[in-house]
């Protein structure tokens, strides 16, 4: 049949059939670093990126709403190369294709060379994972860190040292998605379990679990705990899209359903090898699952972040990219084994076919979504002309007033204190006193900020004062009130000197007002 020498290429040509899916993930990571539409995060995680080498301090210097490893890794290249957006998607893209590589390792190790290629082909064949691993978001380095832990766990090494460094990777993970925190209890119930006669290695897990935790978390609780907890959990738990239950429910089945379409090709895989394995197995379950113990782990932290990820109101199927590694080895080594298992060459046929068809509806089904031509400009040009603007007419120690911090990021000016987090600074339900407590700002901190002409630029766009960080319901009159007297504002201490269509993430109208004359 069509499939037959398949095992006999991948054996033959298995380096480079390595090669060439690195290759393509390189080909497409590349391909959105220029055409994926900017998204308003990467400016925040970048301009918290740069103030904390400045000596600023996470949560009760400004807001930020993730754990705090991010900065500190992603500051690194900043600090030395200068800010700007295309590096922080160079950094992205680096943990990606290293993460790539490391599963493709950990397939190997556990199922062989087929799994391998079929755990490479999964990352390198998605297109919503590339395009989410290569933007500045959190995704790329919580998936690199999680790999490196499953690499220690699966290495043939002393298991003092493999042990210790595979909960450390985890704790690493947790410091940068808050969501990988679960996985670390996870890994500890493995080693209780699986480690049972030499209880010590659990005894070190566990402390050394808690030294790591306390390392990454202990001085930001310690300085603020209330800024800390709110803005590592409450503002997550706070966030919901929908005003009524049952608005709700359906905004959590149609994530799920997002969730079903982008990962289809690794949840078939594993949905399907869980319920085979419970199948066959169910009269002799424990010894079944005592002998699968590593892919019991897997599945175990898999269930936990993909769980942990859906919580938040607002949350999305792009978090689960997070948990790439976990999906794509578990695809490679779970299709293998039903390749293996298969009696007759035309069963085996038949499950390399299935395998291939799910790959090219994986890759073809996300389309061009997350590719911006509009404007008839690459999406970082956009931002740039703009930025190049400001560059010209601002003097580099004057701060602009703007809650898209890209512009800041990619201008090289700084923002006024209260806007470090982009579209998630504004509370307009807020008191005044809960929001300078918080690093935020309401209407009458914007207000006092555009009459005392601090910022030498105001940036907006059409949406800006329209909605809420918490996403709070705000009555639309009201709201429409309040943005047309703080327009009103803005017009009388400024002017209007540019403006541009089909701009950033919501490909909108920008406006650049610059500061009148003040004597």
């Amino acid at each position: 049949m069509l499939f037959d020498n398949c095992p006999r290429i991948i054996e033959r040509h298995y380096g480079k059939i390595a090669v060439l899916l690195l290759f393509l993930f390189l080909l497409l990571a590349f391909f959105y670093m220029f055409l994926g539409p900017v998204n308003e995060d990467e400016g925040w995680y970048l301009y918290a990126s740069k103030l904390v080498y400045q000596g600023k301090i996470l949560y009760s210097d400004f807001s930020y709403t993730q754990t705090p490893l991010l900065p500190y890794v992603y500051g690194i290249p900043q600090l030395l190369f200068g800010t700007g957006l295309c590096l922080g998607r160079i950094t992205s893209l680096l943990f990606g294709i290293m993460t790539l590589v490391l599963c493709m390792v950990i397939s190997n190790r556990l199922a062989g060379k087929l799994a391998t290629v079929i755990c490479g082909a999964a990352i390198s064949l998605n297109l919503f994972a590339i395009y989410f691993l290569t933007i500045t978001k959190t995704y790329s380095l919580t998936a690199f860190f999680l790999s490196v832990s499953i690499l220690f766990l699966v290495s043939k090494i002393n298991k003092w040292v493999k042990y210790s460094f595979s909960t450390i990777f985890l704790c690493l993970a947790a410091g940068t998605r808050l969501s990988a925190i679960l996985a670390i209890p996870i890994l500890l119930i493995y080693l209780l379990i699986f480690e049972r006669e030499n209880k010590r290695y659990f005894l070190l897990a566990t402390i050394t679990s808690l030294v790591t935790i306390a390392a990454i978390f202990l001085p930001f609780i310690l300085r603020d705990p209330e800024l800390f907890w709110y803005n590592v959990v409450g503002f997550h738990m706070a966030r919901y899209n929908a005003s009524d239950l049952l608005h709700l429910i359906q905004y959590k089945i149609n994530t799920l359903s997002s969730i079903a379409r982008v990962f289809s090709f690794m949840m078939v895989s594993v949905v399907s090898g869980a319920v085979l394995f419970f199948v066959y197995n169910w009269r002799r379950m424990k010894k079944a699952l005592l002998n699968h113990g590593i892919y019991v782990y897997l599945i175990g932290i898999l269930l936990i972040i993909f769980f942990s990820n859906c919580l938040p109101g607002g949350s999305y199927a792009e978090y689960q990219v997070a948990n790439l590694p976990l999906m794509a080895i578990l695809a490679g080594c779970i299709y293998s084994k039903y390749y293996e298992k298969s009696v007759t060459p035309e069963g085996k046929s038949v499950v390399l076919a299935i395998i291939c068809v799910l790959l090219l509806l994986n890759l073809i089904g996300h389309g061009t979504h997350h590719v911006d031509i509009s404007g008839r400009k690459l999406p970082l040009d956009e931002i740039s002309r703009i930025a190049d603007y400001i560059k010209e007419h601002i003097p580099k120690d004057e701060p602009i007033f703007t809650y898209h911090t890209y512009l800041a990021i990619q201008s090289q000016r700084n923002v006024l204190p209260g806007l470090e987090m982009a579209i998630f600074s504004y509370y307009p339900e807020w008191d005044t006193q809960t929001a300078q407590r918080y690093h935020v700002t309401n209407n009458e901190i914007v207000k006092g900020l555009i009459t005392s002409q601090k910022a030498a630029a105001v940036i907006l766009t059409d949406l800006d004062f329209k909605r809420s960080a918490s996403y709070a319901p705000l009555d639309k009159e009201e709201q429409e009130h309040i943005r047309n007297d703080i327009l009103t504002k803005i017009e009388e201490y400024y002017y209007l000197a540019k403006e541009m269509d089909s701009f950033g993430q919501w490909r909108d109208i920008v406006y650049v007002y610059l500061r009148k004359d003040r004597y």
